[in-house]
Order: C-alpha cells, then structure tokens, then sequence
C-alpha cells in the first residue's frame, strides 16, 4: 500500500476519484471532495484534519480516525465503509440526507459512538452484522448481495425515523427492544424474539412491505396513529398507549394463537377497523370506530377457529325490524363479529365505555342482538359486569353463552324507557356571527323525546341553561333545530346540548366551543321589518358560489329553506317567503361564511 500525506488548507480532491492500494493521510490539513472518490484502501485523519464530503461518495476500506480533534464531515454524501473504521476517538459528523453504507463481504460491527441520519447496512451469505447497544440513526436499510445473511442486535435500538427491511435480508432483534419514530418496511425477514417493538412517532406511522411481520409485543405510543399498509401479526401482547391503530379488510392486524393479552385501550386509542384472532382461547377484541372505544369478546369457544371483529359507531341497518318483545335496538353502534366458515359456538361480551351515550339504564331488560332477516334477540344464558346509568358515564358489559350465528350483533331492548339506547344525533354546530351566536343540530331518528336544553359555559366552573327546544317525540325522519344565543360570553365559550325523554331520563352529548369575533356583514336582508306577503330581499357582496338560506321560528323550527347559486360579486335575490306575523331567524351560509339575521314580519 502506498502512503499518500495531505497537508495544508482549503484543498480539494479531484480527478478520476479512484486511489487503488493508496493510503490517504489528511494530516492536519482541510481538504473538500470535488468528486466522488470511488476506492480507496486506507483512510487516515490525524493531528486535528478535517475532511469535507459535500453531496460525493466515498468508497473505503479502513475509515481511521485518530484523534478527538480528526474530524470527517459526511454533510450529505455517502460514506460506504467495506471493511471497518477503526481508531474511533474522531469524529464522524452526519449531516442531514447522509448516508453511511456498511457493505462489507465478513463480519462488521456497526460503531455506536456516532449519530447516523441514514445508516444502510448489506447482509452477505454466510456472514453476520452486529448493531452494537445504544446505537443512535435516523433511518435504517438493510440491503443484501443477492444471497441471504443476518443482521444481529446487540443492545435495544432507537430509530428517530424509518427501518426497512429489504427482500433476502434479516434483522434479528436477537433478544432486544426496538423504538421506532418512523415507517416499517418488511419485504424480508424479520425476527424478533420474546421483545418489544414500540411505535413512538410524533407523527402518523405506517407498518407496510410485501412481507408480513410478526411482532411479540406491539406497543402503540403516538397520539398521531399507526396505519397498516400490509397484515401484521401479534404472537404475544398487544399494549394501546396512545393513538389509533388503523386497519383494513386486506391489511388486518392479527392475534395468532398464543395471543392473550391487550392491555390500555380508551377512545384514543384502539383498533380502528377489522381485527382478527387465531386458535380456541379467550379473547377481548380492542375494536372503536369514531372517537368511541367499544370492544367485543369471545370465550368458552368450542373449537378453534379464525374470529375477524369490528366495531361500527353509526345505526345499524334496518334496527327498526325487530319484534316483540323488544322494543328498540341501538341507533348508535353494532359489532361485526364474523367466523371463518366453521361451526363453533361462543360466549359473546359487547362492551361499553359509557353508559350514558350508548343509552344504557337496565340490565335486566338489555339483550344482545343479532341480524339475519330481521333483529332477533340471543336466548342464551345473559350474565353482565360493571355498571349502566342514563345520567353518568359508567362502563360495563352483557354476556350471553352458546352463540352459533355471527355477524352483526347491537344491544337492544325489552324496555325503551330503561335502556332510551337514544336519539340518533347527526351534528350539533355552534357557529358565531358578529356579537351572536347560532346553535343547530339534527336527528335521525327519535323516540320517546320530550324536549332539546341548551347549556352555555365560559369555562366549565359555571354553566347555566340558555333555552330549550321541543323534541319530535318519536320519529324516523330528519329533523333540524336552531337556537341564537344573542348575548353570548366574550371570547371563547362553550355549549352543550341534553335530550330529555318523556320520564324525565336526560342524556347530554359533548361540550363544542366557539369563538366570538365580530366582522363585517358580507350580506343585507330587507326590508326588516317586512309586512306579510311580500318579497324578502337578500343582497350579497363579495360572496360566490351555492349558498343556503333557512328561516327559523324563535321556537327553532324550520320554516323555510331554499337553495341559491350566487355567481356575481354583488348579487340581490327575492324570496317569497309568505310567513305569519312573528320573529324569525334567518340563517345564511356556505364554503365562506356563516350567519343569522332577526327578521320580523308585520
């Protein structure tokens, strides 16, 4: 090997970029790569030398770093080591979209003393890589030769981003923990032992490749999600920390048969999709859908089979086909539980967070239910835990044995007026406009519905009622509401709506916040006061596109409602609007603006 020695400052490398059996020694110097350099035997930075990589590549055998004061500054090239760096008291500064590259054709050891962004390591047949402890990277490859080899941990891993696993290629946890900040990618093999992997982004993460990785542990800790782009498995325990796992029918996260464990769960965080367990053993599925964390369970299985579950925070279809004795089944949610094609029987557990929004009040009267042609209720033997309530937000479940028929079961009931399972509400909208604010919402459905209240707070610390609006009573049609708050707080306030039922059994729904910031009126409505049987007039300025225009009664109740395509500028239109004396409110809205007007007719 020849040796080369570099001196002086502000020196570049440039030519061919190839110094084949040469060693380079940086002594002491500044030298800048003006080109690749593409093979080089030995690399040497000593007696405080500095070398600069820019966007070039540089192909090395032996990397040596002498000194603390040896500095090798990657910026955003790629440094491929083919043998090893040795000599580690230097620095190797990696800059942003580096990438350092350890394709060796023996045995390597990934160094832990530096902080890689892109670390890219090449498993070869017959030879092994081992990821030394507290290894610090932002995004990991691995890549192979075309053959097959191994790479090893050897202490618990911390990637800030994205690990990828490319085809022909292992990673082997070999018995230690792995955090994740970023995507996983399996398109070889991975191997993880009886440890955990945690998903710890701050931002959305996706667990996807063409190969199906199975976990022991799973652990969701991001509050902005995980995404399954490919099925994955869980051979151990599932924990929920923080965030929404979010599943298809063709990418599932599934249970293999050793699986017995979820622990956590809540409405932020669940499985948001269909879930899959293997085998004949107990399972508690961690199913939500919409903010709302309601699981379903199988027990006392008499076989094994495959159970696919999947909760459904909306109406279930046709839930007013049913018969007596039933008198309601649920216009909120139902479960899909479906089995794959055999004939076991289970126990089934529905599960509820909070009684009062599923509208839950008796155990006795409550069934489990199940579609076929129609709502039928199960005639197994019922069982229940925890606790039910209209007016407070408890947690419990039904059971009932021997269900042989799946897919799809809601809770119903024997007695409406116990167990309200209550109106279907669609949106409840507070919207400021100027110095008021307009309150609307709608319902789907309805039965046994007395009256509407509506709270306001400034803070939760005071809360007083502002108004109330009569229900439809019973119906299975849309129905729409309003209410102005004309003298609402300052600032940022908040309003709930409570639905009473005939018995006096209330359910409030949550709390909507809204902020008074006073502009200028986009539209004028007249004359105001306008005698009956004439022309209203709605002139609008600098307001494009389709916009709706209804009028309400101070009752809340709609009385007229239309719908106009504005194309100008500055635009007026006639309504015939032909109403009785009164006041009315007349709400104005589309993509750009919303708000509400006082209008009285003489």
């Amino acid at each position: 090997t020849k040796n080369t020695f570099l001196y002086g400052s502000n020196n570049f490398f440039k030519g061919n970029g190839t110094y084949t059996d040469v060693l380079l020694k940086i002594d002491g110097g500044i030298y800048r790569a003006e080109t690749d350099i593409l093979d080089v035997t030995k690399f040497v930075v000593i007696n405080s030398g500095k070398f600069y990589l820019g966007s070039k590549i540089i192909k090395i055998d032996n990397l040596r770093l002498k000194t603390s004061n040896d500095y090798f500054y990657t910026d955003s090239g790629t440094v491929e080591i083919r043998d090893k760096i040795s000599d580690i008291d230097g620095e190797l500064d990696c800059g942003t979209n580096s990438t350092v590259y350890y394709s060796g054709s023996n045995t390597q050891t990934i160094r832990n003393k530096y902080t890689y962004y892109n670390l890219k390591v090449k498993t070869t047949t017959g030879s092994s890589r081992s990821i030394a402890s507290g290894l610090n990277f932002t995004n990991l490859e691995v890549v192979n030769d075309g053959g097959t080899g191994t790479i090893a941990l050897s202490g618990t891993m911390d990637a800030a981003e994205d690990i990828i696993i490319n085809s022909s290629t292992i990673l082997n946890s070999n018995g230690y923990d792995i955090s994740l900040g970023g995507n996983w990618t399996n398109n070889g093999v991975f191997t993880q032992g009886t440890r955990s992997i945690t998903f710890s982004g701050t931002s959305a993460q996706t667990i996807g490749g063409s190969a199906t990785t199975t976990f022991y542990n799973l652990i969701a800790n991001n509050s902005s999600g995980i995404t399954l782009s490919h099925t994955a498995n869980v051979s151990n325990t599932l924990t929920l920390t923080s965030g929404i796992i979010n599943t298809t029918s063709s990418n599932l996260l599934i249970f293999g048969s050793s699986a017995t464990a979820v622990t956590g769960g809540s409405n932020s965080s669940h499985i948001d999709g269909p879930v899959r367990k293997d085998g004949s053993g107990d399972f508690v599925f961690p199913t939500g859908d919409g903010g709302k964390y309601a699981r379903i369970g199988i027990s006392s299985l008499s076989g094994s089979d495959y159970f696919t579950a999947e909760y459904n925070n909306a109406k279930p279809s046709d839930n007013t086909n049913f018969s007596s004795p039933i008198t309601k089944v649920s216009d909120n949610e139902y479960w899909d539980l479906g089995r794959d094609g055999g004939i076991v029987s289970a126990t089934v557990t529905l599960y509820w967070e909070d009684s009062k929004w599923s509208g839950i009040g008796s155990f006795s009267d409550l069934r489990i239910m199940h579609y076929g042609t129609s709502w039928t209720a199960e005639s197994g033997t019922y069982s229940n835990t925890g606790s039910v309530g209209l007016n407070s937000e408890n947690a419990g479940s039904i059971s009932v044995t021997g269900v042989s028929n799946y897919s799809p079961f809601s809770l119903g009931s024997t007695d409406n007026t116990t167990n309200t399972l209550p109106i279907e509400l669609l949106s409840f909208d507070a919207i400021a406009d100027g110095n008021v604010v307009m309150l609307d919402w709608k319902t789907a459905s309805e039965e046994n519905n007395d009256y509407f209240i509506v709270e306001r707070s400034i803070g939760g610390d005071i809360i007083e009622e502002m108004g109330r609006i009569k229900g439809a009573g019973n119906s299975s049609t849309l129905n729409e509401y309003m209410i102005v708050d004309n003298k609402p707080f300052d600032g940022t306030s908040y309003y709930r709506l409570t639905q009473v039922d005939f018995d006096g059994k209330t359910v409030s729904y949550n709390w909507v916040a809204v902020f008074i910031n006073e502009t200028e009126s986009k539209v004028t409505v007249y004359p105001n006061p306008i005698n009956a049987m004439n022309y209203l007039n709605v002139k609008f300025d600098n307001v494009i596109g389709k916009t709706e225009i209804a009028i309400y009664s101070l009752e809340g109740k709609q009385v007229y409602k239309t719908e106009q395509k504005i194309e100008r500028t500055s635009q007026s239109i006639k309504l015939n609007i032909d109403l009785p004396k009164g006041q009315y409110f007349v709400r104005i809205w589309n993509q750009e603006l919303s708000l509400v007007k006082k209008l009285i007719v003489l």
